[in-house]
């Protein structure tokens, strides 16, 4: 084999392949079957992977772009995420306390040791 055959066959290996598929039975993906997020879904992957509110809503927005959000999913949601949280606490100056710990809690649907 010449050095230019194992060259092209090299190359070959390495560039992708912008060519049709020839299976017949081959069908890729239609936007119809393509799962799009909904808002639920959406709300716990920001949580999951705990992003900030600024990331979040860049990733929300995002993927808002690129058409893989439902209808209805509001991105501005992760703005004033806190809004409902606001009730457990207090703020004197620059210190900020909880004062509903069991009420934070069960707002969050989480359990814990109140001692």
């Amino acid at each position: 084999m010449s050095r230019s055959e194992m060259e092209e066959e090299d190359r070959e290996k390495i560039e992708p392949h912008e060519e049709e598929p020839t299976d017949p039975d081959f069908q890729g993906p239609t936007s119809e079957s393509l799962h799009k997020l909904t808002q639920n879904e959406l709300n716990n992957l920001v949580r999951d992977l705990e992003l900030p509110k600024v990331k979040a809503e860049l990733l929300a927005s995002r993927m808002k772009q690129w058409k893989y959000l439902d209808e209805g999913v509001e991105i501005t949601l992760y703005r004033y995420r806190q809004k409902n949280l606001k009730e457990f606490f207090t703020m004197e100056g620059t210190l900020v306390a909880c004062k509903d710990v069991d009420g934070l809690f069960k707002a969050l649907n989480m359990s814990h040791c109140s001692d």
